[in-house]
This record gives structure tokens, sequence and C-alpha cells, in this order.
């Protein structure tokens, strides 16, 4: 694997760290602009909320003739804010790990990778399209989170409301809009050791 950004010592003063893995691919429409519409909403939200982090992504074994993450969404990556970091995981590795499975894409590796990698004192694992509400931002920015315990969420889908070309106000206003619809808890009332 390499990093397309140098890695800080684990003392780095990052809270949480935004953890996903991907690949452009062509894989459920338009990677590359997933990908930048959730980086943007996250770093947006963290810097409203002042929730110190960094985002990592795991490029898992990219396909041949097809632009790197990192010089795709090379105005995101090496913020100094809200580092955007990109994890390259080449066809070699995935060869070794892949076990005769025919999988070209490996989610759970990758997000372990990432999480390798990662500086936060806590770690928060996301698909590239999953949005996240205000509620989980102020919480993270309170940084009370229990560091033996594992937390989970529900998840609300909702049908491609959320696009980069959006602006960011209205997608923030957009997304508070559905979860004030949705009938979920954002958070379990109490975390489990």
């Amino acid at each position: 694997t390499s990093d397309a950004c140098p890695s800080d010592e684990a003392s780095s003063g990052v809270y949480v760290s935004f953890v996903t893995v991907s690949r452009i691919d062509s894989y459920r429409g338009d990677m590359a602009g997933r990908l930048r519409n959730w980086i943007e909403f996250v770093t947006h939200q963290c810097r409203s909320h002042s929730v110190r982090s960094e985002v990592v992504i795991v490029e898992w074994n990219p396909l041949e003739g097809v632009h790197a993450i990192a010089d795709t969404l090379r105005d995101l990556v090496g913020e100094e804010d809200i580092p955007v970091k990109v994890v390259t995981v080449e066809h070699e590795f995935h060869s070794k790990v892949e076990a005769g499975t025919k999988q070209t894409f490996l989610e759970f590796i990758g997000k372990n990778i990432g999480g390798r990698r990662a500086r936060g004192e806590m770690l928060l694992f996301s698909n590239p399209d999953n949005m996240f509400s205000e509620e989980l931002y102020k919480a993270l920015a309170k940084e009370k989170l229990d560091t033996d315990s594992f937390f989970r969420m529900p998840r609300v889908d909702m049908k491609g409301a959320l696009t980069f070309h959006t602006p960011m106000r209205e997608r923030v206003e957009e997304l508070i809009r559905y979860r004030s619809e949705a009938e979920e808890h954002l958070l379990c009332p109490q975390s489990m050791p």
C-alpha cells in the first residue's frame, strides 16, 4: 500500500477519523461525484461544529487506465484544518489477499487498512455516500465518547437528494428536512462496552 499524503504521529490532535474505502469506477453511477459530495459534506459539518477530524480514503485495487482518487479529487486532498488522506492499495497487494475469490473490491479489508492508518482517537467507518446528522457532529464535537464502546446508528436511505452540484447550504437543509421526517433515532440511547 502507499500513502498519497504523509502520515503524522498519533498525537496529531485528531479526535475522530472518518474512514471509507472506494475507487473510481462505474459501480452505482458517478463514484467520483458521490465521493466528492461525501468529503465536502463531512469536512463542512466538521468545520461547522469544530470537530477535530480527518478523512481517510482507501483506494482499493484501482482500475487500470482510470485516474487515481488523489488526482481526481486533488482540490480536496491535503487540506490543512481537516486533512483528507488517500491510501492506495495496489493490485499486487489485492491479488495476495483475495484468496481466489475473484472479487476485485475488498471493502472490509480496505476499511481495516484505513483504520490502521487513521490518527483519530475515535474511528467512524462509513461508505462514501452516507451522510450524518447534525446531532452526530454535535456529539463528536463534545469529545465525550466512551473509548471502550462500540456505537452504531440507524440508516435511512435518501433517493439521490444530495449531490456535489447542489450548494452546501441546500444539502445540509435537505438532510435536516429528510431527517426530521424519519422516525429513526439518531444514536443508541446508551453505549454498550
